[in-house]
């Protein structure tokens, strides 16, 4: 038996992965124990299902979900359900508006209330007009913030993040995710320079008291 591991990527991602593997070696030879091998190590690129570790400018860290290339009603639900599933201190969910969803666009977005729900999220960002139909049905009990675009997200979630959450970030290419994870990036990014000012600063101190 080979046990295939794919803890950088989504439910998605695995599925395929597997479906390849049994493609490729259907007989369960030494071909598909390497092949296997082979994909463990493999890390998507941006947008794909990427997990990364951030910085958080007060101190500790964040896992940031970058699924936010495209987006349907199944690889959003899908993604909803992996939220669930990754160890968190906290879970959060940014989701922006699936594209191409023809007249049955308000009624498809407001059908992922179960996802979301089902993901465990403490906290949702939603954004474009076809979200505000998800925004309406989500229980109360859920902290839902609703914006016409990404633009007012960053912010919120500057105040929001804490060390220790998960976030996931899901939506069509135009929805703006794809801006929304790079400014994150930078976010943590000036935060580890930050870090290592603080920490050469500290270091001539310490020889200057020699």
């Amino acid at each position: 038996a080979v046990e295939i591991t794919l803890d950088a990527v989504g439910d998605h991602w695995a599925i395929n992965a597997a479906a390849a593997l049994l493609a490729v070696c259907p007989d369960g030879s030494e071909r598909l124990e390497r092949a296997a091998e082979a994909l463990s190590g493999y890390i998507p690129p941006d947008g794909r299902g990427k997990v990364e570790i951030l910085r958080l400018p007060d101190g500790g860290t964040f896992t940031l979900v970058d699924d936010s290339y495209n987006a349907n009603p199944t690889s959003m639900g899908a993604a909803l359900r992996a939220l669930a599933r990754r160890p968190a201190t906290r879970r959060l969910a940014v989701l922006g508006a699936m594209g191409e969803l023809g007249p049955d666009a308000r009624q498809l977005h407001a059908g992922m209330k179960e996802d979301v729900i089902v993901s465990s999220a403490a906290a949702v960002w939603l954004s474009g007009e076809n979200m505000k139909a998800l925004a309406d049905v989500l229980p109360q009990s859920l902290a839902v913030h609703w914006s016409a675009g990404p633009e007012p997200i960053l912010q919120s979630l500057k105040n929001a993040l804490r060390s220790g959450d998960t976030l996931l970030l899901k939506g069509s290419n135009a929805s703006g995710m794809v801006k929304l994870a790079e400014q994150l990036r930078q976010w943590s990014a000036e935060a580890d320079e930050q870090v290592m000012e603080s920490g050469a600063e500290s270091a001539a101190r310490g020889e200057n008291a020699v």
